[in-house]
Parts: structure tokens; sequence; C-alpha cells
């Protein structure tokens, strides 16, 4: 587990995470086996809201990606999930959580990162103690800054 420093602002740590999915994309790609990407957000519109900057704000590759109860939206390697909605889940998916809550399955997949928010605030509160979750569970997670 691996808990990055992803901006002061919610819309700092919503472009951050366009850019690591772009970064994490492009090493599954040149990688031997393709993994799934699971985006977990905080709720509907927040997910909406990513789908919208991963097909505007990266330009220089094609990243194919769905919310994932979008049963119109074909198969995708990246799915934008958020609390309630079911999503590919095994040792061959990574979780990037822009959600400051980790999702109860989080030690389920490949690797997951947790994307912090340090407004002061909310966020970050809850980011903490979601880092203390990691500590019960007997996990050392590292904070890239």
């Amino acid at each position: 587990m691996e808990f990055y420093r992803a901006g002061t602002s919610l819309d700092e740590g919503e472009k951050f995470c366009c850019k690591f999915t772009k970064d994490l994309y492009w090493k599954n790609v040149q990688s031997e086996k393709k993994n799934y990407i699971v985006i977990n957000c905080k709720d509907l519109n927040q997910a909406k809201k990513l789908d919208d900057f991963l097909w505007e704000s990266i330009s220089d590759i094609f990243l194919p990606h769905k919310i994932c109860n979008d049963p119109d939206s074909p198969d995708a390697p990246i799915l934008i999930s958020f609390p309630g909605i079911k999503y590919r889940c095994d040792k061959s998916t990574y979780l990037i959580n822009l959600n400051p809550k980790l999702p109860p399955n989080f030690q389920d997949f490949k690797s997951s990162y947790q994307l912090v928010i340090e407004d002061g605030g909310e966020y970050q509160k809850i980011a903490r103690e979601s880092f203390k979750v990691c500590l019960e569970y007997g996990i050392k997670p590292n904070y890239i800054g």
C-alpha cells in the first residue's frame, strides 16, 4: 500500500489522479501481463468528473476507460468506480483510491495506491484514518510526497 501526496485541493487531486493513471497504464501496457486499473472515487459526481478529465486532459495517449456501471460502454482496462458499485477486483487489478476512505476490499488488489489531498481539513483527516487502518491490518504503507 502506497500513499501519494496528490495536491492541496480536490481539483489538484483529481488532476494528479489522471496523470497517475496514465503513468500506471503506460507501465502496464509495456508489461507482458495486462492488468485492470480501478479508480475508486468518492461518489458518482466525482466519477463523472474524472471520466471527463481522462478524455480532456490526457492528450498524448489514449486511456481506454469507463464508469463501471455504464452498460453502454464496452469493457475497458481502466474502470472508474465509487462506493456501492461492483467492479473487477483480484490480484491482477490495481486500485487507485481517490476516495479518502479505503474500500473494505483494498487488500484484494495486486497493488493499492491511496491519493492524499493535503487540504488541512476533512480529506486529510480521513486519509490519516485510512493510514491507521492499514497499520491495524499489519500493513506498513509507504508515504510518497
